[in-house]
This record gives structure tokens, sequence and C-alpha cells, in this order.
């Protein structure tokens, strides 16, 4: 909250800068720390801080209400909270009867209530941070004095000798992190979260790769079937919309119906589902718009825009234009009709790594090389590519993590450039990559998918490669589409998790 200054028509512009100015260096030169909020202990000096308030000159932030927690609600409040070892620990009891020890030193730095970060911008107030230059205590004194639960599960916790008298945590919050940073106590098991699918999306550098068969479930041509959904009931229901994101990471693909079409060609519709559905379409560094758009173009000289021939299987993003490729790919049909090809790279990989070691290590260890003028290769679209975009990049097909789970496919033989290996290692890594590519289009693993106008094709980019059939478009087909960065997806799917967990 940044309260506008209130009117004083008493004063001349001039006088009322003057006098605000003047009350301010007063506070300042009282010490009252001030870092996006102004906190005034001195009971004698509220009134001014009231003053500069309403002036606009001391922004007052509220307290986040994103983790706030009412008691009897499926996210577990705190029941208990005790402090020991003179005052360097508060055990604390949840809703759901686990017990976790935390140090209070963990609590003090990790809390997010108005006294320690900024409501409007969500920044630490550096003042009261335990780190660093500007802090004003000492981590080897932050101590716990008081705890007290209130009637919404909260926890409040009193400070000894701090510049700030308490913090807030509630339930939500402590919780999820619990398990990571806290010491289970009196048998606390630790039980498997609602997030944990989301674990190979943290971004993290140690991230963990996929678990097959509880992570996502590998398909064939016999067994790759989809979801479907209904568009309205995505974006209208959070409990529909996590379902379908968690569908979609678990199958590798789903499908959306029922979009409303009439009189939208431009790409609107399916930037909107995409941002209240997924995130947001990630932004293309040579076009105004984030999508793309695909019309059949004749004579075209790139095979994306030749809707007659077969568009081979690929990821998008194999020459990512900004860090790692898009881990979502989402495709609407606005015009017209054909039938998309999916394959599930990740069983291929699996099948390879089973029957051929060495090139599931080929392709697992060394990279290929590959480029992509990002203006030049969309020469036969609609749309104005007007910024010239130059990527070189050298890719591993096979991402894999420390324990050797797949993590990510990249690959697309269009934008692929000679290769970079060792005299040695090239007949072996393209003898790898040609079982690979040949397997990719092998009808024992390949899938066709029938579109049609209005409807969605929302595919893992990270896990299944996608094509066109050669021959089954309609004159009129029209395709729009992008990809969503893990990020956006990531934050999606949180924020879908907690408004799902705070309905009764």
């Amino acid at each position: 909250i940044n309260p506008k200054p209130s009117p004083r028509p008493d004063l001349t512009l001039t006088l009322h800068l003057t006098l605000a100015l003047m009350e301010a260096l007063i506070v300042a030169l009282l010490w009252i720390p001030t870092h996006g909020i102004c906190r005034v202990k001195s009971p004698s000096f509220r009134p001014l801080f009231q003053k500069l308030k309403r002036r606009g000159i001391a922004q007052h932030a509220e307290p986040s209400t994103i983790y706030r927690t009412k008691k009897g609600n499926n996210i577990p409040g705190i029941e208990t909270a005790d402090i020991s070892a003179d005052g360097k620990q508060v055990d604390i009891t949840f809703e759901d009867k686990s017990k976790f020890r935390f140090h209070s030193l963990w609590l003090r730095d990790a809390a997010r209530d108005i006294n320690s970060v900024a409501g409007q911008s969500g920044e630490r107030h550096l003042t009261v941070t335990p780190v660093g230059p500007f802090s004003s205590i000492n981590v080897e004194d932050v101590a716990a004095t008081k705890s007290e639960v209130k009637d919404d599960g909260s926890l409040v916790v009193d400070w000894a000798g701090d510049v700030i008298d308490k913090s807030t945590f509630f339930g939500e919050y402590l919780r999820a992190y619990a398990d990571i940073v806290a010491q289970p106590l009196d048998g606390t098991q630790l039980p498997p979260t609602d997030v944990q699918w989301l674990e190979p999306y943290t971004g993290f550098p140690d991230s963990r790769g996929f678990d097959i068969g509880k992570d996502v479930k590998l398909w064939d041509a016999d067994t790759g079937k989809f979801e479907e959904f209904d568009y309205f009931d995505v974006l209208n229901n959070p409990k529909v919309g996590l379902a379908m994101l968690k569908a979609l990471m678990k199958d590798g693909a789903v499908l959306v119906d029922n979009s409303p079409m009439d009189g939208v060609t431009d790409g609107s519709l399916c930037r909107h589902f995409a941002y209240e559905a997924l995130g947001g379409i990630q932004k293309d560094p040579t076009r105004d718009e984030p999508n793309w758009m695909i019309k059949k173009r004749v004579n075209a000289t790139s095979i994306s825009y030749d809707h007659d021939k077969v568009l081979i299987q690929h990821t998008d993003q194999s020459c990512p234009p900004y860090g790692i490729p898009g881990v979502i790919l989402v495709m609407h049909y606005v015009e017209g009709s054909g039938a998309n090809t999916l394959v599930d790279a990740f069983a291929i990989a699996e099948y390879l790594r089973d029957t051929d070691p060495e090139a599931f290590e080929m392709l697992s260890t060394y990279e290929y090389d590959a480029e992509r003028d990002f203006q030049a290769s969309r020469v036969d679209s609609a749309q104005n590519h007007h910024k010239r975009y130059f990527v070189t990049r050298r890719n591993r097909v096979l991402e894999l993590d420390k324990d050797a789970k797949l993590k990510k496919v990249v690959y697309h033989e269009v934008f692929r450039t000679g290769l970079q290996l060792p005299y040695n290692i090239f007949p072996k890594y393209v003898r790898a990559l040609d079982k690979f590519a040949k397997l990719l289009h092998d009808d024992r693993f390949q899938v066709t998918i029938p579109m049609k106008k209005g409807r969605f094709l929302v595919m893992n980019n990270w896990r299944l490669l996608h094509g066109r059939k050669g021959g089954a478009a309609s004159a009129s087909r029209v395709v729009c589409g992008g990809t969503v960065l893990r990020e956006a997806f990531y934050a999606k799917a949180v924020e879908l998790t907690e408004r799902v967990n705070a309905l009764p």
C-alpha cells in the first residue's frame, strides 16, 4: 500500500515538500530503520510516522497473504511451538501431527512478514536481515524468547534484543520447508507431497531427472493415449487446470477442445489460453508477437510452411534463443484441419539403454553442433520477422542427471551442422544418431493425432518430439503456437496447487 499524499490546501507546494523533507530528516537522524517500510518503535514517534505515510513519504507494506492458513483447511496449521536450547531452537507441531525442530536463526532469516520483507516489492529489509554489511544484528545473538500460536494456526516468535520485536509465520510456509531444513521429531515421517511431481522442473543445478513409471508413463504406438480437457473447464476450474498440467507431464501431451473460435484468427486465443493455463508464451526475439503462426505457402523453402510434406519429428527450440528450450509447446488450430505426429523420446531412449548401450552412451555423453538463423528460417512466414537473430549451440541429444536419469531430449536434424567430435568417436556417434532418428519415425513408437479447428495440442517439449503427417492438411490449415518457459510453467503449477489446497 502506497497512499498518495493527502492534499494540504493551506500550504503551497514548496512549503509542503519542505515540511515533509524536514520531518523525514528528523526520522533519519533518530535512526529509524527504513527500507521500503518505516518501522517506528517509540510510541512518541507514531504520529509523525502516520503523517509521513499520509504524505507518501513512508510506505507501509501489508503482510503477504500467500502463506496465510486457517485452521481446518487441508493445509496444516501450527498446533504448538516450544522454545529450547536457550532460544536457539523452536520445536513446532503441525496440525498433521508432524513435529520438527527448527533453528531459531533459520526462522529469523526466513521470516517473510512485514517486519522483514517489503510487501510491495518482496525485497528483504537490508537493515534487519541477519546477513550482510548493513545488518544491525549478529547471527550468534539471534534467540527466540517467546512463541505464541494464534487462532488461525499462525505462529508469532519474539526475538531477544533484536531490531525487530517479533516475526509471524504461517503453517503452510513452515510445513513446506520443514522436510528439508528442520529435524523431524518423535518419529515424524516425511510423507510424499503433492509437489514432488514438480521436482524435475525446479531449475536447480542438481535437480533430479524423471523417475520412469512415477513421474512419467512411457508409451509407444499401441499405448499412446492422451487425456482430453474442455477449454472452459481448464480456465475456470483450478482443479481441472492442475489436473491438466499433471496429465501433461505424466503422459507427455494433452488435448484441449471446445475453444471459442468465432472470428478469432489472430492468435489471441492461443496466447490467452497459454497465459491463463500454462504460464505464458515465451517472447520470440525476431517478431513482435510471442506466438508463431504457420500458414501454407506455395513453393515454400522451409518445410515448416509446406503443409503437403512430412515434417520430421523434432523438439522445438533445439537451438533455443535464450538459455534452455521451453518445457511446453502449445499448438492451436486456428483454421482448417490436419494431423500431427508424436513420439515419446524417453521411451526410445530407454529402449536404446536396454538394447544398444553404446548408442545410449554416445547420445548422452557427446554433443552435436547446430545453428539457426531465426529470421532466415522464417522467410516463408506471414508474420514480420524484422530482427536478425543467429544462434549456434552444442547439445546432448539425451541429457541425464547425476544418477543417469533422463532430464531432457533436444534434437532437430534440420538445424544440425558438422560435428566437432574426436576422430575415433565420430563413426560411433553418427551410427547412434542415425539409429535414434530412425526410431523416432518407427511405426512401433510414433502416433498420429487428428487435429481440427479449435483444438489445442499441448506437449512436454523436453520429452516428446512432434512432426506433421504429409498430405493430411487441408488447404486452409492455419496453426498458432509457441513455447512456455520452465519458469512460467513452474509458477503456474505452484499457483494452481496453492489455489486448490485453499479450497474447502
